[in-house]
């Protein structure tokens, strides 16, 4: 008689040839081997389809639906309705679950039943895989409302491990979103009573490149504003007070990303910019990541044309 699944995994795929034989490795390599996994292709037009049916042929875990170009919500939300375990955790086609993850928060939230969202701390990998040395540093416990409205404390949508019963009630992730949607997500969760809390130890390596979603930082800040404008809606009194100060936050997480990305001064300056115009006192705040950011900018732009060019911007 076949084992019902303690978890279900979903991983929404979109033309992602070059990582998705590692991710789904890193799946089927977890130390918990009584799951289910759906992988959902995106609408791929290079070899993604292929190289999902041949692993599933390899692993009958594995199944694989195929549906038109909708986004990542839209294959999560196809994925999850296709699961029945009473968890459901997450994985981009591009990340790599280390083998203890699906173990490790597995137990976490039997030992939590309070807890509807759990997580781990991340590593940070380049494009090729290769760790930076960087590891994420948010909080795992004790997250409050602004915590959410003001950054991502899972860091990346490849680390969400779901009670069933919060995906229910939320109806899944808001569909039409490409940024902020896993941020929204946790939000939602939030204001609607359910805790959301991690470990410390980090068991996903979470792939960045200055070509993906995450270095389009104009869309990032369209993504946040969308997402601070939905909950407005819902929630204006708990929300409301805290808008500034997590838009000054937001928009300085902006500036020290396009200083990383090498977008540029202006970009870096015109965020940073913003985040004094929204909260003034995040300049008390964050100051040592006004400072780190600061340093970074001499690092980086230490001529003298440079000097002249960060003079002007700061003056304009």
């Amino acid at each position: 008689m076949k084992t019902k699944p303690v978890i279900s995994v979903v991983i929404p795929c979109h033309n992602s040839e070059q990582t998705i034989e590692a991710t789904l490795q890193s799946v089927a390599n977890q130390s918990v081997q009584n799951t289910e996994v759906i992988a959902v292709d995106d609408g791929s037009i290079d070899s993604t389809p292929k190289i999902l049916n041949e692993f599933a042929a390899r692993d009958p875990r594995f199944k694989v639906i195929s549906i038109n170009n909708g986004g990542v919500s839209c294959a999560r939300n196809a994925g999850y309705l296709c699961t029945s375990a009473p968890y459901v955790a997450f994985l981009d086609s591009d990340d790599i679950w280390h083998p203890p993850y699906l173990e490790r928060l597995y137990e976490f939230c039997n030992a939590n039943p309070h807890v509807g969202i759990a997580f781990t701390s991340v590593r940070i990998v380049d494009k090729d895989g290769v760790p930076t040395g960087a590891v994420s540093s948010r909080k795992v416990t004790d997250l409050e409302t602004l915590d959410f409205m003001s950054g991502n404390p899972t860091t990346t949508g490849s680390n969400l491990f779901i009670r069933r019963a919060v995906l229910k009630e939320l109806f899944g992730f808001v569909e039409g979103m490409n940024h902020a949607e896993d941020q929204l997500f946790l939000l939602q969760a939030r204001l609607a009573g359910w805790i959301v809390a991690g470990i410390s130890t980090p068991l996903v390596d979470y792939r960045q490149s200055d070509t993906g979603q995450s270095s389009d930082l104009e869309a990032m800040r369209h993504g946040w504003e969308q997402m601070i404008e939905m909950v407005m809606k819902t929630h204006p009194d708990e929300i409301a007070p805290l808008v500034k100060k997590a838009r000054a936050q937001e928009m300085l997480y902006l500036s020290r990303r396009a200083m990383r990305l090498g977008i540029g001064i202006s970009a870096a300056l015109g965020y940073a910019k913003s985040a004094l115009a929204a909260n003034p006192l995040i300049v008390v705040d964050r100051s040592i990541q006004i400072l780190a950011a600061a340093a970074s900018t001499v690092a980086e732009y230490s001529s003298p044309k440079s000097y002249r060019v960060i003079k002007q911007e700061i003056a304009s």
